[in-house]
């Protein structure tokens, strides 16, 4: 349940939610890398020489469609990054008032032994 809960705030599919021993895990939506490496795939085999030859426009198709990809994956990690920026920023308020309201505890029942 909690691993689908990060699968929705992270807006990640189904697919990134893998069983590990008893439990589960997410991991980041490789799609787009997935998608770029068949679009390298899809140009073509090289020559006998190892060199691939294209035409311009066909270039320019697959530079483009490479380049929306490269915008899909620099969107979803600064997503990642802010997610877990505010996460952190969350837990270290969290710890600073835990610590704040121990010491001050401490204080009192020091005050209370000492009167």
């Amino acid at each position: 349940a909690e691993a689908r809960q990060w699968l929705s705030e992270l807006n990640l599919p189904n697919s990134c939610l893998k069983s590990y021993g008893s439990g589960y895990v997410v991991t980041v939506d490789l799609t787009p890398l997935q998608k770029m490496v068949q679009d390298i795939d899809g140009l073509g085999a090289p020559g006998k020489d190892s060199k691939l030859e294209m035409d311009n426009a066909k270039y320019q198709a697959w530079q483009s469609g490479f380049k929306a990809q490269e915008e899909n994956m620099k969107t979803t990690l600064q997503t990642l990054t802010q997610k877990y920026s505010n996460a952190n920023s969350l837990y270290d308020n969290l710890v600073k008032v835990l610590s704040s309201t121990i010491s001050s505890s401490l204080e009192t029942a020091k005050s209370f032994l000492q009167g």
